[in-house]
C-alpha cells in the first residue's frame, strides 16, 4: 500500500459531510409504554428499531402490581376518610 499523499488527505476532509443531529421530535408509537422503564423509552426512542418488548409473563406481573397498587391506594383513602 501506498502513502497517503496531503492533498488527498485535504480533499477527504473537505467532503466529509458535518455530523448533525436530528432536532426534529421523534414520535415513536410503543406498545404498553406505561409498562415499560424509562431508560427502556429512551433505548426506543434513540434507536426505532430496537426490539424492547414486554414479555407475556412480564406484562402480567406489572399490571397485576399496578392492579394491586391501585387497590391499596383506594384502601388507603377510604380509611383516611373514615
Amino acid at each position: 500500500m501506498g502513502k497517503i499523499s496531503d492533498k488527498d488527505k485535504k480533499n477527504r476532509i473537505k467532503n466529509k459531510k458535518p455530523k448533525t443531529k436530528d432536532k426534529q421530535a421523534r414520535f415513536v408509537d410503543v406498545q404498553d409504554a406505561e409498562l415499560l422503564s424509562k431508560d427502556q423509552l429512551k433505548r426506543i426512542k434513540q434507536n426505532r428499531t430496537c426490539a424492547t418488548r414486554v414479555s407475556g409473563k412480564r406484562k402480567h406481573k406489572l399490571l397485576k402490581r399496578i392492579r394491586h397498587q391501585q387497590k391499596e391506594k383506594i384502601r388507603m383513602d377510604s380509611k383516611k376518610r373514615i
